[in-house]
């Protein structure tokens, strides 16, 4: 049994990811994705894994200087429209 007829009757979700010599993504394959389910306390667990990274972005100064910088230019646009 070939490889991809192996990982379809499995019929878990899986990505398979192809690299080059340097690390670099050059393709993907996916199996089963429409198995793929998340249940409600996977995502909230990983909610409160990912907060805190999300709530230092947002107060960095650098990010908050970049997003004013950017509705000042997108405002900028739409008044020379």
């Amino acid at each position: 049994m070939e490889l991809d007829e192996a990982l379809k009757a499995s019929k878990m979700p899986m990505i398979v990811v192809h690299f080059d010599d340097n690390f670099e993504t050059t393709h993907t394959e996916e199996y089963n994705m429409e198995n793929f389910e998340l249940a409600e306390w996977q995502i909230e667990s990983l909610a409160r894994m990912l907060l805190p990274s999300i709530r230092e972005y947002y107060r960095n100064p650098e990010y908050t200087d970049a997003v004013n910088e950017r509705m000042k230019q997108q405002n900028e646009e739409l008044i020379d429209v």
